[in-house]
């Protein structure tokens, strides 16, 4: 049969049927971009093209990493190091049936980097199709810096194609072969025209995993959750019993004249650090960040609830000894004061139709606020309740018994010691 131009429609090969019927399977909607890779080298070998290894690139959507570099490799192989970087955040293996994928995430600023600016996948990228070297030939093209070392190992032919995505994302898969004569006749063609279905499927993975990782990032773990498990009607929210920890980078503002405004965002950023990785470390949650002040929580309801009590109040003397060792902070007299109570929250949406926010509210979180601020305005770097002091197991300081503005009753106010 002839098309309406007069030309020939190819027919699907054995291989690419295959392929698609894969891709188009239920399944490939619940796999994270790694076991994509893992299939498709699966998929390959079950049509009989083995695979000396093969890589994908990913431009990501995500607050702390850029792009996201998987290379899958078979088990007798040893990681390929990657040099060259200084973006290089993260790295997992990840195993599977025929070999490990290796998961890299490197930084926002890694596509100015040269590995990334000298690579394959930028050059395929630029030329917005498939680029192919037949590496086994003696005239072979290895303009890049890879090609030496697939050469190295055997590799005979190498093929980069671009993957159709969305804007923001972006991606690019590699496949190389040590087969004698390469890649069998029409390989090309066949993952050229499988390549907008493959990017679809990878582009809904990766836009799952940019929800949920971008509302972890701006909720927190807790929140992000349960938005994503349909807690997302206002009004709707439940209690919820737990440590409450108000900080505050006290003295910006009494200085904010000072300090110069890059100096502030260091101060801020600095601050902000050093609480998220005592206080989840301590199996708490930042659940709001509010000019130069947070509001974090411990749930009691996660644990023996003795041991989460000393955590919480460990997590406060931690943030404040890192905080005193700073050079920044001490440069300009800047001091972080805490408040800690324990009482019963309640967590959930607030705000108006269009415009929601998770958060908690209650009595203990006004509390909680109301001894950071006694505490900063005095000189004492952690304030307790007494609610929270006498179930813990140490020694405190009395501070009296204060008058705080916005509750109603006077509260006891302990410190530990120093």
């Amino acid at each position: 049969m002839e098309s309406p131009v007069g030309e020939d429609i190819p027919t699907a090969s054995a291989f690419e049927e295959a392929l698609r019927n894969w891709l188009l399977e239920a399944d490939r909607l619940e796999e994270p971009p790694e076991q994509l890779l893992h299939g498709l080298v699966d998929q390959f070998a079950q049509q009989g093209i083995h695979l000396l290894t093969s890589s994908a690139l990913v431009r990501t959507l995500h607050p702390q990493f850029e792009m996201l570099a998987q290379r899958w490799r078979p088990f007798v192989v040893e990681e390929i190091k990657t040099e060259g970087t200084e973006r290089l955040i993260g790295h997992r293996k990840v195993p599977g049936k025929r070999g490990v994928v290796d998961v890299y995430l490197f930084a926002h600023g890694h596509s100015q980097e040269a590995l990334y600016q000298t690579s394959p996948f930028k050059a395929v990228h630029d030329a917005g199709h498939p680029l192919r070297w037949r590496l086994g030939m003696e005239e072979a093209d290895l303009r890049f810096e890879v090609m030496d070392e697939l050469k190295a190992r055997g590799a005979t032919d190498y093929l980069v194609l671009p993957i159709a995505m969305q804007a923001p994302f972006a991606a690019g898969v590699s496949f190389a072969t040590a087969h004698a004569d390469g890649f069998p006749a029409g390989f090309q063609q066949d993952l050229e025209r499988l390549m907008p279905l493959f990017g679809l499927v990878m582009s809904f993975s990766l836009e799952r995993i940019s929800l949920r990782e971008i509302l972890m990032a701006y909720l927190g773990p807790t929140a992000a959750k349960r938005v994503l498990r349909g807690q997302i009607v206002l009004g709707q929210v439940q209690s919820l019993r737990a440590v409450i920890g108000f900080a505050d980078l006290y003295g910006l503002r009494r200085h904010v004249d000072d300090v110069p405004e890059e100096d502030q965002m260091k101060a801020l950023s600095l601050f902000f650090g050093v609480a998220q990785s005592t206080v989840r470390a301590a199996g708490g949650e930042i659940l709001k960040m509010m000019g130069d002040s947070l509001l974090f929580v411990v749930p009691l309801e996660e644990g023996v609830p003795e041991r989460i009590r000393e955590r919480a109040l460990d997590v406060a003397q931690d943030v404040i000894r890192r905080s005193r060792r700073n050079k920044l902070l001490q440069k300009y007299g800047l001091t972080v004061s805490l408040g800690l109570h324990e009482g019963e929250v309640l967590l959930g949406n607030v705000g108006a139709p269009s415009r929601l926010d998770f958060t908690v509210l209650g009595e203990a979180v006004n509390l909680a606020a109301r001894l950071q601020n006694w505490g900063g305005i005095h000189g004492e770097p952690i304030v307790l309740s007494a609610e929270l002091a006498g179930k813990l197991n140490r020694n405190f300081r009395q501070l009296g018994t204060l008058e705080l503005k916005g509750i109603l009753e006077p509260q006891e106010a302990l410190a530990p010691h120093e």
